[in-house]
Parts: C-alpha cells; structure tokens; sequence
C-alpha cells in the first residue's frame, strides 16, 4: 500500500540516521585506540593507509552529528563509504601484521593475523546486519561483498606478493574450512538481523494504520514532527496525520525523552479540548508498539499566510482584517480553557476552502501551549530543552526577557505581528540577526505599517496593529474577542466579503 511504502520509507531514514551514528562513533573510537596501541608496540607500517581511513571516519561522524539534513539516499552512499572504510583499516593493519610475520619468517604468527582478518569481518558483517536497516536484497549484496572481502583481497595479496601466498599455502584445510564456514554464517546473521528489524518498523507502521487511515505522502515537516497526508479507508475522508521524530527522542536523555513526550501529548490533548470552528480539529491520537506518537486531524485545504504573502505578496486591509477576526475567535476559545498558543504566526494559520466558504482560518499547530492550572501555577515545560517559546519574528517583549507571568496577551502581540506582515508583506522588525530581532521587540517602538508599504492603510486599523504591539501588555487589548470587536467595528471592511474571496481563490487555485 502506498501510505505503508512512505511511511517505511521515513522511519528508515530516521532509524539509519540514529544507527549510522552510533556505528561512525564506535569505528572512529576503535580506530583511534588500535592505533595508539600500534604506535607504542612500534606496529607502524599499516599508517600510511589507516591514517586515511581516520580521517574519513572523523568526518563522517562529525557529518553524521551535525544538523545538516541527508535523505535517505545520501545516508545509503554514507553507510557503504563507513562500512567501506573501516574494512580497508582493519585490512590494512591486518596485512601489516601479516606481512612482518612473513618477514621474520613466523608462519605462526601470519596464520594468526588471517585468523584476525577473519574476526574482524565477521563482525564487521554481524555489525552492518544487526544494526543497519535495510533490504533483504541490499542487506544479502553488502554483506557477501564483505564476507567475500578477505578471499579476494588475499588473492590479490598473493598474485602481487609470491611470498605471501606461499605462507598462505601452508595453512591447514581444516583452518581454511574453519573461516569459510564463519565468512558464510556471518552473511546468514546478517539478513537474518535485517528481517527483524523490518519486522520491526512494519509493527509501528501497521500499528499507525490501525486506525482506519492510509498514509499517502509526507507533506511537510519540522523540529518536531512530521505530518503526512492520509486517507481513511473506509470513508476515503482526507487527513493529516502528525509524527514525532523518533530520533528527537532517542537522541537525548531518559529526562528528555520524557519532556519530548509529554510535549507531543500535550499538543495532541490541547487541541482536542479546543471547539471554536476555526481550530484545527483532531481526529484520533496513539502511541505505536515501537515507539511512534502520532496524531491525525483534518486535512487542511488551502494555503499558510506565510505562504499567502510569499507568493501574492501584501494582502488588502479588509483581507487582513477579515483573516485576523477569525484567528481572534480561535485564540479565544483557547484563551478561556486557559491556553496560551505561544507560537501565532503567518506559518500556523490556514486559509482554506471549507465547504461553501472561502478564507475559512485554521489556526493549527498548538505544540508550544501553556496551560494555567487551578493552583496558579503554569505549565511551560512543553518547549524542547534550550528553546525559546515562540519564533522571533512573532514574539511577544514579555517571552523574549523571560518573564514567568506571561498570559494570553503575548498571543495578541503575535497576532498584531501577523496583521503587520499581512497588509506590509514585511516583519515588523525585519532584522537579519535574531538576537537583534527580539531586542527590538523589547525597546524598538514599531512604525506604523502605513509607514511601510505604499497601499492606503486604514487609520483605525494602524491604530488597532500598534495597539497589539504594545511593549507592555496592560495596553495592549484585554482579550482576544475585545480584539476582534474593534477590527469588526472600528475598521470598515474595505470591500472584502464572501463574494470577493471565492473570486481570489478560484482565479489563484481554482484546483482548491
């Protein structure tokens, strides 16, 4: 099925990732000691390829632990080029071992370094089979490649050096048998530990799929999840289905797996008590057997406000206006279950084709939200360890220095951020730097965004902009409906009505 391949295909990408890292780290950690030991027992001879092969390892892991993002085709040219590199390291220290023996003549002890080339292949073949996720087909050619690796490597040795392959010669059939055999089951455990963990991955895929809901294609993704869109099988009703990452999971500590947790749940669970029409609506929330939270919801048909700007550029004021009403009654609902989105922006907020209505908002994305609790303390442990609350561009004076008294009033600020970009096309501090960004939120008075753009701004409402983005929260407006009743009646609504939207949306996407 089509959403299963996808899916696959994602928790591979993720497990490869998490595993190569790993693996990278032990390599490089096992180069660096056997070296050591070299250098001091005067084992040199084998640098003048090791030192290469170190090299690369460090790089890889250093590729591998940074946040630059690699598909899955890049992780798969990165894990042949690992597993390649460690077997030329271990080959060449073998030979060198090999070869001194020859030299003084130790049959003993050149037979002991085949026997060494031999282990460390086998376990270099056990590794990749166990721990990389795979194919029964890619995992059965990489690890007979390896397995073969020493047969072809020692004839070779033996062509170019007669006298190696004549203390090869000596070894006894019984040996010989003995590494054969080793080579082969080594091959055999190999795609034998990449069924596994396929079987692995098809129990949360199919854990996921339970539901009643196909995933089709991954529509977009961030720090912490993905989101795919889905179908339902029966019913063929379109839905958005939300991943947590599992390598944010497993990359940190048992107290940060926990935060992360409970951050996706929250998120799941705050969302589902919300009722105002222009929330995002949940539809089913889980936890897979290996570990996969995810979430499904409606599928939004439509485009983000960022999206809105960036492509059609400042919108007219009634437009503005029009979107900005309905995010106010989203917030408000929040507002009264005691919720503080904390993250408002161009990005989290939908306008859509919903039914017979055209510039329907959703506001989604609530992963940032503090709940008030009856005792007055406040939750706001559900952002990541070291995250600010909120993104720059949108964020409330009050959350930039930190303060522990931040209320529903920083989301007007957001909101005020929002109608600027709206009617300008422009941030309200449109800095490079986002330190210097947030620094201007907390000293900067703002322009007015009749002052930024060359389209007539309504007075009233440059006005109500500045108003929500009040450097202290006491004049800003009191509420998020207190809000959404100046922009119905202070500002007129500019021609801007259901006729002119459906206009907009079928001449741009008349697909939607």
């Amino acid at each position: 099925m089509p959403g299963t391949g996808a899916l696959v295909h994602a928790l591979t990408e993720s497990l490869l990732r998490r595993r190569l890292r790993g693996v990278a780290l032990v390599f490089l950690v096992a180069a660096v000691v056997w070296m050591t030991i070299d250098l001091f027992s005067g084992q040199t001879s084998g640098f003048l390829f090791q030192i290469p092969c170190l090299l690369v390892l460090v790089g890889l892991t250093a590729l591998l632990y940074s946040q630059t993002i690699v598909p899955l085709t890049g992780l798969r040219t990165l894990e042949l080029v690992l597993f390649g590199v460690a077997a030329v390291y271990l080959f060449a220290r073998d030979y060198a071992l090999i070869n001194w023996a020859i030299y003084r003549g130790e049959d003993g002890i050149a037979h002991a370094g085949f026997s060494e080339t031999v282990f460390h292949v086998v376990l270099l073949v056990a590794v990749y089979g166990m721990f990389i996720p795979n194919t029964i087909k890619r995992a059965t050619a990489v690890a007979v490649s390896l397995a073969a690796a020493p047969i072809a490597a020692g004839l070779v040795l033996g062509f170019a050096f007669p006298a190696i392959a004549e203390a090869m010669g000596r070894l006894s059939p019984g040996r010989i048998a003995e590494a054969g055999f080793l080579l082969v089951l080594s091959a055999g455990i190999a795609v034998a530990g990449t069924q596994v963990i396929g079987q692995y991955q098809s129990r949360g895929v199919e854990a996921i799929e339970a539901g009643f809901y196909k995933l089709k294609e991954r529509i977009g993704s961030g720090g912490m999840g993905e989101v795919w869109r889905a179908e339902h099988h029966k019913l063929v009703r379109p839905a958005a289905i939300k991943l947590i990452r599992p390598d944010r999971i497993e990359d940190t500590d048992q107290s940060g797996v926990g935060k992360t947790i409970r951050r996706f749940e929250r998120e799941a669970q705050a969302t589902a008590a919300l009722r105002s029409p222009h929330t995002v609506e949940l539809y089913d929330f889980g936890v897979s057997g290996d570990g996969v939270f995810y979430y499904v919801m409606e599928y939004l048909n439509g485009i983000d406000l960022k999206t809105l700007i960036e492509k059609h550029g400042p919108q007219p004021p009634g437009r503005a206006i029009h979107l900005m009403k309905q995010v106010c009654e989203s917030l408000a609902d929040a507002h009264q279950s005691r919720m503080i989105h904390r993250d408002v922006k161009p990005a989290n907020i939908f306008s859509c084709h919903m039914g017979l209505s055209y510039d329907f908002v959703k506001v989604l994305d609530f992963g940032l939200v503090k709940i008030e609790t009856d005792d007055g303390d406040e939750d706001t442990q559900l952002t990541q360890e070291g995250m600010t609350a909120g993104s720059p561009a949108f964020m409330a004076p009050e959350v930039v220095t930190g303060k522990t008294n931040v209320d529903a009033r920083a989301d007007l600020y957001a909101l005020g951020c929002v109608g600027y970009w709206l009617i300008t096309g422009q941030y309200v501090f449109p800095r490079k730097r986002t330190m210097a960004m947030a620094l201007d939120h907390v000293t900067t008075p703002p322009q007015p965004p009749s002052q930024r753009t060359e389209h007539p701004i309504p007075e009233e409402l440059d006005r109500i902009i500045l108003k929500c983005l009040a450097k202290q929260p006491a004049d800003r407006f009191g509420s998020a409906m207190e809000l959404e009743e100046a922009l119905s009646t202070g500002v007129p609504s500019n021609g801007w009505g259901r006729g002119e939207a459906e206009k907009w949306w079928k001449s741009n996407y008349p697909e939607v």
